[in-house]
């Protein structure tokens, strides 16, 4: 993602794309509410709403690799369709040197007390391409909160002999999520009360190889602060290693994300 100041045109009905980056914090501003919000106003969901963050890398025990962090935009860029629901892209931009890239795409529509969330959610958070393959998520719609639950499982899926070069995988992953508690959540730019959800990622199988069986198990968790009439002021996701004979392994670097900005329509 990126830390973009995203600047809203002079007609004010369609943000312009990052253009600038720094430590500003005009545009949006104000204290927000409180985590509990009504009607899921902990998730502002509208086009040309953006929220702007510092991001830093995190090691194999959730500290930070280096202090100072890539920026980070979220900006909800207009609409679309998904497996015939028409839902809002929330579109993931990261500052490079001088110039900004589109990292890639989350789509989101809310129903009721419960926001859904599209499943290439589950691909980009779990953060690596040959595991992405071994699991083959379909496409599909999931409940990524439901505001009136305290747990619900997000995605299971059961792997039976998926094969990559040299390597047949079975196991079975499991997506659980969870409604934690309210806290109040400093971000070095607002200091709000939110409510935290926990995403845990959960991957048991076993690895073929050459006739050998080796065992797999992965554990991650990504934790969310939701507050009310803001929407996401905090992330941290988990880093985690996987060992593949014969590939080298996985290794997903661990993620903190910070509110620094944020406009909403």
């Amino acid at each position: 993602m990126i830390i973009s100041t995203v600047l809203l045109s002079c007609s004010g009905t369609k943000p312009n794309y990052p253009t600038d980056a720094g430590g500003t914090t005009n545009g949006g501003g104000g204290t927000g509410g409180n985590g509990k919000g009504t009607n899921l106003s902990i998730f502002p969901i509208k086009e040309g709403n953006y929220w702007i963050y510092e991001t830093y890398q995190l090691d194999s025990n959730s500290k930070r690799v280096s202090q100072k962090p890539v920026y980070d935009s979220v900006v909800v860029t207009g609409k679309t369709k998904k497996s015939e629901k028409d839902c809002y892209i929330f579109a993931d931009f990261r500052k490079a040197t001088t110039s900004y890239t589109k990292s890639n795409e989350l789509y989101y529509y809310i129903d009721g007390q419960i926001i859904y969330t599209y499943s290439n959610y589950i691909t980009l958070t779990m953060g690596n391409q040959i595991l992405n393959t071994i699991l083959g998520i379909e496409d599909k719609w999931l409940t990524y909160i439901n505001y009136a639950d305290e747990l619900w499982r997000l995605y299971k899926k059961q792997i039976d002999g998926s094969t990559i070069p040299f390597v047949t995988v079975t196991g079975k992953l499991d997506v659980i999520s969870s409604k934690e508690f309210e806290s109040k959540v400093n971000t070095g730019y607002y200091n709000l009360t939110a409510q935290e959800y926990i995403v845990s990622f959960k991957f048991l199988g076993t690895m073929k190889v050459q006739g050998q069986s080796i065992p797999i198990n992965i554990d991650r968790d990504v934790h969310y602060w939701y507050a009310d009439k803001v929407g996401l002021i905090k992330s941290l996701s988990e880093s985690y290693e996987l060992a593949l004979p014969l590939m080298g392994g996985i290794k997903v670097a661990g993620e903190e994300r910070e509110l620094m900005n944020y406009n909403l329509k």
